[in-house]
């Protein structure tokens, strides 16, 4: 059985005086503002947040830039298997604020993607290349070994995001079985 988020309301949230909800928002946006690099934020995503919230809010996210970039409800809806009614929400939030939304797409940079080799052997392939360029992939500094980092650390962070859940789901399991004791041995 797997858990579906299904936008349900945080209940003891409410029980919480206005000052310690502001203390927690204020926990959660200082965090935010510490993240340096991408590694840092993949680090803190991955221990703060389960598999599926990071999925939601990815796709937010993608939903919100493909709406500022001029794209269809239908075109979005495909690409990122999105209901209309999600695609609606965050053209809502666009609308009625989207400060946050439309300063954060305008700054997500462009996911380096790796080059795939081609089949040519020694100097061939680098024959009226820019000698920079020649060098920088030479001595391994070049645009590719960057996205070939990103690449490996975007890969780790989606196996470490699967392992959690593999982990949520057997203290899940077990809650549910310690709880289904307790209830056999209180009646």
């Amino acid at each position: 059985m797997s858990y579906k988020y299904k936008g349900g309301k945080l209940r003891r949230w409410n029980k919480l005086s206005r000052d310690e909800q502001a203390d927690l928002l204020f926990d959660l946006l200082s965090a935010f503002t510490l993240l340096k690099t991408t590694e840092d934020a993949a680090s803190f995503i991955t221990d703060l947040l389960t598999s599926d919230e990071v999925k939601f809010l990815s796709k937010r996210l993608r939903i919100a830039r493909m709406i500022l970039e001029d794209c269809t409800y239908r075109d979005i809806e495909i690409k990122l298997r999105v209901s209309h009614s999600t695609i609606a929400k965050v053209a809502v939030w666009l609308q009625e604020k989207g400060e946050g939304f439309r300063k954060i797409v305008k700054n997500i940079p462009q996911r380096k993607k790796i080059k795939m080799e081609n089949n040519y052997s020694g100097w061939e392939k680098y024959k009226g290349v820019n000698v920079g360029k020649v060098w920088d992939s030479l001595a391994g500094g070049g645009g590719d070994a960057v996205a070939k980092i990103e690449e490996e650390n975007l890969q780790e962070t989606l196996k470490t995001l699967s392992s959690k859940d593999v982990v949520r789901r057997r203290v899940h399991e077990a809650y549910k079985e310690e709880f289904k004791s307790k209830k056999r041995t209180s009646t």
